[in-house]
């Protein structure tokens, strides 16, 4: 399998595909030269708490499918609450010191 095949588009989850109202609001690559680049609809959520809600739930789901799919550090399997400490401990560094800044990208019309 190709990496363009491996890390191509993902495809909505079931319910958000099957149901009209659905909107994506986050999109996020690794990019080769800078990081990460990110695409957004900021305003979805009228209050921000929402947004915090929403990181910790993807967080949640990270060490979920980690767990499930069988991580491991120096040859250790990884707990679920020590994926979410690490993330916890990475969130916390970028927090404190930003690798960098937001920047706001148009979307091809």
């Amino acid at each position: 399998m190709s990496n363009e095949q491996k890390y191509g588009p993902l495809p909505p989850p079931p319910r958000a595909a099957s149901q009209d109202k659905s909107k994506e609001i986050l999109r996020l690559w690794q990019n080769e030269e800078d990081g990460l680049e990110v695409m957004l609809r900021a305003a979805i959520f009228e209050d921000p708490f929402a947004w915090g809600i929403a990181l910790v739930d993807i967080a949640h789901h990270v060490a979920g499918f980690a767990v499930k799919h069988g991580l491991s550090v120096d040859g250790v399997l990884i707990t679920k609450e020590q994926v979410l400490e690490r993330i916890r401990e990475g969130f916390d560094a970028e927090w404190d010191d930003p690798s960098g800044e937001a920047q706001e990208w148009k979307a091809d019309a």
